[in-house]
């Protein structure tokens, strides 16, 4: 798989294969015949996963995301929907270009979405790391816990 990789990797100016599969597993993708299109599904999956979660914050709706969103400060709040915003930005790329398939805008999509990865790990670090030490803190009251919305 990397010896696939790094021969499309010059051509069209891809990240550093141990880089992007350190974040994103693309290890584990088929090569043959659509090596970068599965390497853009492979990152929208890391996209939708992280949706998810952040959607859970922003609409709590079960124990979990309740108690972890009544950790969050406003500028906690405006963080996690910019980041969501641009998220669904790239989620609804991956999905206009996979009805337009080509290896010229599955390499753009690679390019721009892990750059701006780097850019908001950052943002998920404090975020996640709010997420979990509201498990050990005790800093959530009964009272807290409540839709942020």
């Amino acid at each position: 798989m990397k010896d696939e990789y790094n021969k499309i990797q010059k051509k069209f100016k891809l990240p550093d294969f141990d880089d992007l599969n350190k974040d994103f597993e693309i290890s584990s993708v088929e090569t043959e015949p659509f090596l970068l299109r599965n390497i853009r599904n492979k990152l929208f999956e890391n996209i939708e996963h992280v949706t998810a979660i952040l959607d859970d914050l922003v609409h709590p709706d079960k124990f979990t995301s309740l108690t972890e969103s009544a950790v969050l400060t406003e500028q906690d709040k405006e963080m996690i929907i910019t980041l969501y915003k641009q998220l669904m930005y790239y989620s609804r790329l991956a999905l206009e270009i996979s009805v337009e398939d080509s290896d010229d805008l599955n390499a753009n999509f690679i390019n721009e979405f892990y750059l701006f990865w780097n850019e908001s790990k950052k943002i998920l670090l404090i975020i996640t790391k709010k997420m979990k030490d509201c498990w050990t803190n005790n800093t959530v009251e009964k009272s807290d816990i409540a839709y942020f919305g």
